[in-house]
């Protein structure tokens, strides 16, 4: 079973045996290792911004 994610021009396969990142018309083969501290350094960009953006949300209520 592959499981697709897809965001613009941006897609990420796992079709079991492997994980497939897809950036416009170029894709890589990712090894799990990569593939595990790419999502890390994404989730860790999601979480500053997320403080970034509540943080500017509690200086508009002042």
């Amino acid at each position: 079973m592959v499981k697709r994610v897809k965001y613009g021009h941006v897609k990420v396969e796992d079709a079991g045996e492997v994980i497939r990142l897809h950036v416009g018309n170029v894709y890589r083969d990712l090894s799990v290792s990569y593939a595990r501290i790419l999502a890390g350094i994404i989730k860790n960009a999601a979480d500053r911004l997320e403080q970034k953006q509540k943080g500017g949300e509690h200086a508009k209520d002042d």
